[in-house]
């Protein structure tokens, strides 16, 4: 019943803001919209990425938000194999998969998508990718997002 009470909240929401731009008000409609709350989850293709994105699932199951991943292509088998329960969780996701450095493209994202409230990384693949370990590669990490930063692992 949550579901479809959430579901009917979410159309209403979305028929409401058609309304507005309907009638010019674009603005309003731009603010309406923006409620849709996602988090963005960074897969590198390390064997320890399962983690992150059981824990992203939690969150987002908790949090009653979308998820966005972004992958390479290491990371596609990974996401494909936790589909099924996103779907049976009623999670919406998207999966974007990149060649390109992956910290560029995630905070690239979250600069474009003002609607990505949290973004989910793994901390192996942060560490093993970084020129430098520790806290001063987490905290410049955390400068290239404009969102906190969840840094999932040991």
């Amino acid at each position: 019943m949550k579901i479809f009470t959430t579901s009917l909240r979410a159309l209403e929401r979305d028929l409401a803001a058609a309304a507005f731009a309907e009638a010019g008000e674009f603005e309003t409609a731009r603010e309406m919209r923006k409620g849709e709350k996602r988090v963005l989850l960074v897969l590198g293709g390390h064997p320890t990425d399962r983690q992150a994105l059981q824990y992203a699932v939690s969150f987002c199951s908790r949090m009653g938000t979308s998820l966005e991943i972004l992958g390479d292509a290491k990371s596609a088998a990974t996401v494909k194999a936790f589909a099924s329960e996103l779907e049976q969780k009623h999670i919406g996701y998207t999966v974007t998969l990149t060649e390109g450095n992956l910290q560029s493209a995630a905070a690239e994202l979250t600069r474009r998508n003002t609607h990505i409230d949290y973004v989910i990384v793994n901390s192996q693949g942060i560490s093993e990718k970084s020129s430098r370990k520790g806290p001063a590669s987490l905290a410049e990490l955390q400068r290239s997002f404009s969102c906190p930063l969840i840094v999932v692992g040991s």
